[in-house]
Order: C-alpha cells, then structure tokens, then sequence
C-alpha cells in the first residue's frame, strides 16, 4: 500500500507540520516503511514561502499555497503515486480566504482519501461548513482528535456518522519520570517550573496568565514563568515584534522579571519534551474556548504533567476525571487561586500526573499511527466513485 500525505511539512513551523511528519512516522512503522527511504511514504507538503522550504526526501512534490494550478497537479501527482492519502485540513494551510482551493485538490483526485480535521468550529462562517461539508464528502472517512469534533461533524456539518472515527492526537512515549533531573538537564534552578509553549500571537491569552502569575507571587514568589516559543510567522510578517516586545513591557509593569523567562525559539521534539518533562505546571490560558485540538495538551498529558487550562473543547475531553484542573477564561483570580493551591500541594500534582500519564498510554503515537494505518487500510480497498458524490 502506497501512501500519500497532504500538509505544510517542516521545516515549516506550523503544528500541523509537526504533527503530518509524527503522523507519516508512525504510520510508516505500523506498516514496516521508513519515512524518507521507502517509496511506499509520499508527502505532498503545502509551501506558503517566495523561496520555498528545504523539505527533507520524502517530500515527493511542493504545493504552493497560493497557485491554483498546483492543486490539479498534486492530485494527478497522487494518482499516479499512491493507492490512498491522508489528508490534514485546517482553513488557513490552503489557499484563498477560507482555504478552499483544498477542493480543487479533491475535485481532480481519485485516490480515498481519510481527512483529519483538525479545526471544527462550533459556529462555523457559511462558507467555512460547505467547505468541511464538501471535504468530508470526498473523503473515504473523516478523523477527528475529540470526541466533542464527532457530534460538531454530525449535529452541525451532516456528516454522516458512518464516516466520522475518532482518534486521539498522537503523543510521544515516554516514561515516567520527576522533573528535577530534566531541570538539571536544561540548566534550570530547582524551583516550581510553570510552562507555556507554543507559537506565540494575541488570541493565546499569554496576558491573562502573567496577571495571575502576578496575583501567585503575592502568595509565593518562589517559581519561574517559561514562555517558549517563537512569535507566530504570519503574525511576526504583519507586524513584527511588537506583540512580544507588550508582552515584555507587562512582565515589567506586573514586577514580574525575576518569575518570567521568555524563551523566543522554536524547538525541536527533544528540547521540547526536555521542557515539558522539566515543569511543575504546565499552562494554557487560552481565550478561545472553540478549540477542537491541542497538540501542547495532549504532549503534556501524555508525558504525565500537571495542566492548568481554561475549559476549550480538546481541554474538557483530556484532563476530565482528575487528569487536569480547568479555569475560567480571562478570569486571572481563578487562575491564581488553582497554580497556587497545586504548588502548595505536591501529592494533588503527583496524583494528577499519575492519571494524566496513565491516560496518555492511548495517545501515544505507536497506538495512533496503527489506528490511522487501519483507516487508511480499509479506504484504500474502496474505489473513488463511492465517495466522491456531493454530500447531501
């Protein structure tokens, strides 16, 4: 079986990219191919660059975002290539307003296809569910990462249930460990380690959260503040620094400068674990509660940490049932009042973590890569006139 994925691809730095080259890994092991030297794993990688990326060999053919006559020439690519694909959708990785030259693509491919959604919007723009509606239409089967993403689809976008699977966001394996010899490791004090990563842009609620931490150090000022991650590329191309550069200015107004540490790169799946196995807490003050997946989350649970999240979908399913400790959004008393309670109490946090990580073995992606390798399977045995009439 043959095998083709579409989806920006590092070294774009976009979680979606690092997720298709996790997802094609596992994939490939499930199946006994190597990514990169088995010409059973192709990957169609969506490039938004003038000068293009340096992607790695298994990326068989780029697709320029912009460029609708790259669409017909992936698929007619992944007809000849492939026998099923896996696609990754998201509004903004494909090109015009809400992404829909991705139906061109589908339009001319004749291959199944198993989509993962990875936004599905509660209270999508009309043009935004014909697109999911239509996507899902051409596809073999639709793969959501919370179980919240399997009513949306049905309830809100008529997808027809038979084709909805749930999956989790896979997550690496790791075993369980405490955090002071990862704190040595990356040459940090032994004090209560608080983490937020991620690519940083307005909509993440990073100021929120430093206004709690400024309520938490009238309590204790004995913990570090990490923010790791680079400003969000699109977001640093329209304007610069200037959202990190108030992000600064608040750590000062807030006397925050010896809690926080801002830590602006983007780092590979080893430093990044390194960070996560390294911290007390792990943070998501997000805003936004119609958030269908969290890869950050879904690291951190995996490898057994404490999360402090405000309630968006993926959130609710993941640190249910004492896996995690849920707060309002924009509600920075809230927040305080939860980091300072678990940093004062470290059985709750090891208790937490234990529940976390042992939740986490299902996500780990030797399972996830199976599950997808199995979807794949069973679409790639169907023929592309069964799916590739209109939804109704």
């Amino acid at each position: 079986m043959r095998i083709g994925f579409v989806s920006t691809y590092p070294p774009q730095k976009c979680g979606i990219a690092t997720f298709t080259e996790d997802l094609a890994k596992a994939v490939g092991a499930a199946l006994g191919a190597e990514l990169g030297r088995d010409p059973r794993l192709k990957v169609v990688a969506l490039d938004d660059s003038e000068e293009g990326y340096a992607f790695g060999p298994e990326v068989a053919f780029r697709l320029r975002k912009w460029a609708p006559e790259d669409y017909p020439e992936a698929a007619a690519f992944l007809d000849e290539e492939t026998d099923v694909v896996s696609l990754q959708h998201t509004f903004g990785i494909y090109g015009g307003p809400d992404g829909e030259l991705v139906l061109e693509l589908l339009a001319h491919l004749h291959r199944p296809v198993v989509t993962t959604f990875h936004t599905i919007r509660k209270r999508p723009t009309p043009t935004q569910r014909e697109i999911v509606r239509e996507v899902a239409g051409r596809s073999h089967s639709v793969v959501t990462m919370a179980r919240h993403g399997v009513e949306f689809l049905e309830s809100i976008y008529h997808v027809p249930k038979g084709k909805i699977r749930f999956v989790h966001h896979g997550a690496p394996d790791v075993p369980y460990s405490t955090q002071e010899e990862h704190k040595r490791g990356l040459g940090l004090p032994n004090r209560p380690l608080i983490l937020t990563f991620g690519l940083i842009r307005p909509d993440k609620g990073v100021e929120e959260a430093l206004k709690a931490l400024a309520k938490v150090k009238e309590e204790t000022s004995d913990f570090l503040y990490v923010l790791l991650g680079e400003t969000h590329p699109p977001h640093r191309r329209a304007h610069g620094e200037s959202y990190r550069e108030g992000l600064e200015r608040l750590v000062q107004e807030l006397e925050l400068e010896d809690n926080v540490r801002f830590e602006p790169r983007f780092v590979d799946r080893e430093e990044l674990l390194k960070w996560i196995l390294a911290c007390d807490l792990y943070l998501t003050p997000y805003p936004n509660l119609d958030q269908i997946t969290s890869g950050t989350v879904a690291y951190a649970v995996a490898c057994g940490r404490c999360v402090v999240s405000t309630p968006f979908w993926h959130a609710q399913e993941l640190l249910a049932e004492g896996r995690g400790v849920l707060v309002p959004p924009q509600d920075p008393d809230a927040m305080a009042k939860a980091i300072v309670e678990l940093l004062a109490d470290p059985k709750r946090r090891e208790e937490i973590q234990r529940r976390a990580y042992d939740f986490g073995r299902g996500m780990i992606w030797p399972v996830v890569g199976k599950q997808h390798l199995d979807l794949l399977a069973r679409a790639a045995k169907h023929t592309s006139h069964m799916y590739a009439a209109q939804p109704t």
